[in-house]
């Protein structure tokens, strides 16, 4: 077992998810607490991949694999796809109160008025 490469990737990730969870409470980068937790996480990022390409047969995880084009391309497609959803469902709360709650009429919302019923007289 690739116990350097295991342990680079743990700190790579958790660093990551630390950041993620953290970052909206504390504006970012803005938090000393932050900075800290991502230095050691980028730095354990930039030695795994290195790692694993030099040592691909103990290796944890083989990128080598992403070398075969019909697995490379749909892993591309099924991100390319997360991404899409997900920015979807971030967005959405967003948009949904600046033109409803708000009652602005920014130019996003001009759909509201086209799928709106005709005012009564």
């Amino acid at each position: 077992m690739d116990w350097f490469g295991f342990g680079f990737m743990a700190i790579g990730i958790a660093g990551l998810q630390y950041v993620f969870d953290r970052g909206n409470q504390q504006d970012w980068f803005e938090g000393v607490d932050i900075r800290w937790r991502a230095l050691p996480r980028s730095s354990a990022s930039r030695c795994s991949s290195p790692h694993s390409l030099r040592s691909p047969a103990k290796a944890i995880f083989d990128v080598r694999i992403f070398t075969d084009r019909n697995f490379g391309m749909s892993s591309l497609v099924i991100a390319c796809m997360g991404l899409g959803m997900f920015g979807g469902l971030v967005l959405q709360p967003v948009l949904l109160r600046d033109c409803w709650v708000t009652r602005s009429s920014p130019p996003a919302c001009s759909w509201r008025r086209a799928a709106s019923p005709p005012p009564s007289p």
